[in-house]
């Protein structure tokens, strides 16, 4: 009884051996194989990291540290300090606004950048910072006289030189997240968004003395905005083995202070230790608008277990309304008050753009 069981199972053993071998070789065969292969296939693609520098002979960073050098040309539409006047002929006098033309100066930025290469994100913080100032003068014959514009009028010829001077200062610290499209390929685009910290500070200064310089004026201007904001950008990259190729351009809409100030103050025989006066405007809340663009190239090298960067290109940054000024308009009230002080009776509020341009050279560390 034994011996026939033994011999029923070994009949259906080899039964079941013969199927197995005729499934392999039959029609099927060709479509278990590749379906097996693509799966294992698409299982090593979701396991394999995500390459972000195409044809690239090394992997990219996680961490990235790096610092920059420009050179910006800050501006606004308030640099107007003073006027030269040509009073003769009486008939057909001609008046010269004079104005400061600020020079590049240099500034710098610095940054940090954290990369998660598995899924293309990446956290990024930055701080830019520009203090500069620039001056300017002119001086007229003695059949000029010269003096800001709410000075200008009949009896006001005491003063015959003029000089002016501007200082900017401006921060700006970014927090942003950002994403990688097209990760691996050689045109790549980044689409990031976050917040800004932003201040703009502008002090205007116009001093006017006559020849002996024993009668001045002077007034300084001071405008400030301090606001933060949401800010999204995109920006779009060509990248050849080392060499790279980027454009960005970012919106920003800033809410903060807004803040003036007017500081006078008149020298003369009547008032030989100045004569001081302020005109304060209160304190508003304003929505700023701004835009930043840049393009620039680079170019990559690894050293060690890290990567170094060197870009360089040109940015620009523009901030609407972001600087206020008055023009004011002066009372003549007989006898005429000369030397002592101002005396008007409107200020009408004046509000213009802040920019920022100029060419920087930048190098980073990545590991």
């Amino acid at each position: 009884m034994t011996t026939t069981w033994v011999r029923f199972l070994l009949t259906i053993a080899a039964t079941l051996t013969t199927t197995v071998v005729a499934a392999q070789a039959g029609p099927f065969a060709d479509l278990a194989e590749p379906a097996f292969s693509s799966f294992a296939s698409e299982a090593a693609e979701r396991a394999a990291p995500t390459v972000l520098v195409a044809d690239s002979d090394f992997a990219p960073p996680r961490l990235e540290v790096g610092a920059a050098l420009l050179y910006l040309q800050p501006g606004s539409g308030s640099l107007e300090y003073g006027t030269l006047v040509s009073p003769l002929p009486a008939p057909s006098p001609h008046w010269e606004n004079q104005s400061i033309r600020p020079e590049f100066s240099p500034a710098f930025n610095l940054h940090v950048r954290f990369l998660v290469p598995e899924t293309a994100n990446d956290l990024r913080a930055s701080w830019t910072h520009l203090d500069s100032t620039d001056r300017a003068s002119f001086a007229g014959t003695p059949l000029q006289f010269a003096g800001p514009s709410y000075l200008i009028g009949p009896g006001a010829t005491a003063y015959n030189v003029g000089s002016g001077t501007v200082n900017f200062r401006y921060e700006s610290v970014n927090l942003e997240g950002g994403h990688l499209w097209r990760a691996g390929r050689p045109f790549q685009m980044r689409v990031f968004g976050g917040v800004q910290y932003t201040s703009v500070d502008q002090d205007l200064t116009g001093w006017f003395s006559d020849f002996s310089g024993s009668l001045t004026h002077q007034n300084t201007t001071q405008s400030s905005f301090l606001g933060a904001g949401p800010r999204v950008g995109v920006s779009g990259q060509f990248q050849r083995r080392r060499l790279q190729l980027l454009g960005e351009m970012a919106a920003v809409a800033l809410v903060g202070t807004q803040h003036s100030r007017v500081n006078f103050n008149t020298t003369s025989a009547m008032f030989p230790g100045g004569s001081p006066q302020s005109f304060t405007s209160p304190s508003s809340t304003q929505v700023v608008p701004g835009l930043e663009s840049r393009l620039a190239s680079s170019y990559s090298l690894q050293l060690g277990g890290g990567v170094l960067k060197l870009e360089a290109g040109y940015q620009a940054v523009v901030y609407v309304d972001a600087v206020n000024s008055y023009n004011f308009t002066q009372v003549a009230v007989p006898p005429v008050v000369n030397n002592v002080g101002v005396f008007f009776a409107t200020a009408d509020h004046l509000q213009n753009n802040f920019t920022a341009h100029g060419p920087y050279m930048s190098l980073s560390w990545g590991f």
